[in-house]
């Protein structure tokens, strides 16, 4: 009896250890390689997920609403997404904030754009959008002029002071212009690619990740944070469903990972880069905010989030590492994955602010 409950206990012991040496060690903040590059992925990126035909089924109204409802929420800080301006990445404009900095205000949202859209502009707006809408169709020859325009649109003048990092005039003009409901229908246009791809994805994710806990089967939630994904960080960067499923073997329960991702957001908070201008990552103290709170949710009960949602959580955890970016000349390399954990962790979760608005009253 003495050998055989010391060969059980010798057992657990084992067990006990190789349990605790399965766990994913924490990664730095930010989470790179020592080149700056992105960690492995394990298993390998996975390229294409859903197929041309799927991605272009219409999406039942109601999720479609939702997403649309919680993202220009977020995105426009609460107001009009269709009339939204700001000074992101230069100037930013509309409901997914195609903007000058990535190149979307002009590939996107002007290349989007006829000439009897341009037409219905304000007249002091008119000749400027039509410059714009030359250096979209003929390039790098008509730069300098557009250039010139942005330069001006963001230069206080005599009289016309900035509102938010844009000119009052011009910020008046576009808003008027953009809440027109051609206007609309263009951005609207924009929009529905995204909506239907995440709508693919949301189903595909259902399907794929039906072995991994769990599943309410809640689409709109999923539909909604990969829409979210693909206005804010841009795209999977081949991670899927064998990525978290991989990475919810390390851990016991939905407590652990939410308290292990959580942990890393906040330990970002007190990192400090050598940079020329911008030395911390973005958006740590609202992150961190969040974090905490995820933490004290799961404290008080540990099974607050479902499956899905710890799922939603993985992956977002895992997009966050992906995000390499250095926003030059600015910051340095992963200056951005706080920022992105908030935003994935935030809509995953459903707890948490995303500038500032509290993600509860918009996700439902």
């Amino acid at each position: 009896m003495r050998i055989g409950k010391l060969i059980a206990a010798t057992a657990l012991a084992i067990l006990l250890v190789t349990q605790v040496q399965a766990r994913p060690e924490m990664p730095n903040c930010p989470g790179l390689d020592k080149d700056g590059h992105r960690l492995p992925l394990t298993p390998a990126a996975v390229p294409g997920v859903t197929t041309a035909e799927e991605d272009r089924q219409p999406v039942p109204d109601d999720l479609a609403n939702a997403a649309r409802k919680a993202i220009g929420h977020f995105e426009s800080g609460g107001g009009d997404a269709y009339s939204n301006i700001s000074r992101l990445d230069t100037i930013s404009i509309g409901y997914l904030q195609w903007n000058w900095g990535t190149g979307s205000l002009i590939h996107h949202f002007v290349g989007a754009l006829m000439d009897a859209d341009i037409a219905l502009a304000p007249s002091p707006l008119r000749g400027d959008l039509e410059t714009l809408k030359r250096y979209q169709r003929q390039g790098d020859r008509r730069r300098l002029s557009a250039e010139a325009i942005i330069r001006r649109w963001t230069t206080a003048a005599a009289g016309d002071d900035l509102v938010r990092g844009v000119r009052k005039s011009v910020r008046n003009q576009l808003a008027a212009w953009l809440s027109r409901p051609e206007i609309k229908s263009v951005q609207d246009g924009l929009i529905d690619p995204k909506l239907r791809l995440s709508y693919s994805y949301a189903r595909k994710w259902m399907t794929d990740s039906a072995d991994i806990g769990s599943l309410s089967g809640n689409l709109k939630e999923t539909t909604t944070s990969f829409f979210d994904l693909l206005t804010y960080n841009d795209g999977r960067q081949g991670l899927w469903v064998p990525h978290v499923r991989e990475y919810r073997k390390l851990f016991a329960s939905n407590k652990e990972i939410v308290d292990f991702i959580a942990d890393w957001t906040i330990s970002c908070e007190s990192v400090v880069k050598p940079g020329p201008t911008d030395t911390k990552l973005y958006n740590t103290d609202e992150a961190s905010a969040n974090a905490r709170r995820w933490k004290q949710k799961v404290a008080a009960d540990p099974n607050a989030f479902s499956d899905n949602q710890t799922n939603l959580l993985i992956f977002g955890f895992l997009r966050a590492l992906s995000s390499v970016g250095a926003n030059p000349p600015r910051g340095f390399h992963g200056i951005f994955q706080a920022d992105v954990m908030l935003r994935r962790g935030a809509v995953a979760l459903r707890i948490g602010t995303i500038r500032g608005i509290p993600v509860e009253t918009v996700l439902n």
